[in-house]
């Protein structure tokens, strides 16, 4: 498929972050996922093992914009417990492109010559 590059901060979207989500059961995992599908700011949603169940991607237009989502969407779902937030101040890499390597390359964790 096809894929436009977009810069977001030109689009007025300047804050990055991702979001640690914490869900009291897993009960809630579905409604979570369906309310997260309605909220433009998210880009990505994972769920994830370890500390979080979920972990987030989110473009935000400034801070405000990114408390709003916390505090007045994210946070009033039901199961959710806890949100941890990281903003990133600098991206050194950002791709979306997935390259495949020969099998004999990717085992040894290096690119194909």
């Amino acid at each position: 498929g096809y894929a436009a590059r977009v810069d977001a901060a030109m689009l007025g979207m300047e804050i990055t972050a991702f979001v640690g989500v914490q869900i009291e059961h897993p009960r809630y995992f579905d409604e979570f996922a369906a309310a997260v599908q309605r909220m433009d700011d998210i880009l990505e949603c994972h769920r994830v093992a370890g500390e979080y169940s979920y972990l987030l991607k989110v473009k935000s237009a400034t801070p405000a914009a990114l408390d709003d989502l916390l505090v007045g969407a994210l946070r009033t779902l039901a199961g959710v417990t806890r949100t941890h937030t990281t903003m990133v101040l600098r991206t050194v890499k950002e791709e979306t492109l997935v390259r495949v390597a020969p099998a004999r390359a990717h085992f040894r964790g290096r690119p194909a010559a």
